[in-house]
């Protein structure tokens, strides 16, 4: 039951990170929710593909496939050190 609710638990942190990174306040039910619900979870604009695909293994519609809390922790610092990568190329191109 503890490792079923921590699925959940994943999901939920998935979404929130969805929701902070795209500006778009989510719906609790609907065909907007049912689309991001059954996996189809587009990368929010400014997105890296680090953290696109990590939101979106993490919103994984089958419960077991999810990320787990250590595939999170790794790719998360993954996803930080490509938009650091991004950020200094910008800056590069902008000088």
């Amino acid at each position: 039951m503890a490792r079923r609710a921590q699925l959940g638990d994943i999901f939920s942190f998935g979404i929130m990170l969805y929701e902070i990174k795209s500006g778009e306040a989510l719906p609790g039910h609907g065909p907007r929710w049912e689309v991001l619900r059954n996996g189809n979870v587009p990368a929010p604009a400014g997105c890296g593909a680090a953290l696109a695909s990590l939101i979106s293994g993490m919103m994984d519609p089958l419960p077991h496939a999810r990320c787990s809390a250590d595939d999170i922790s790794t790719r998360c610092c993954e996803a930080a050190a490509e938009n650091a990568l991004l950020r200094s190329r910008a800056g590069a191109q902008m000088r």
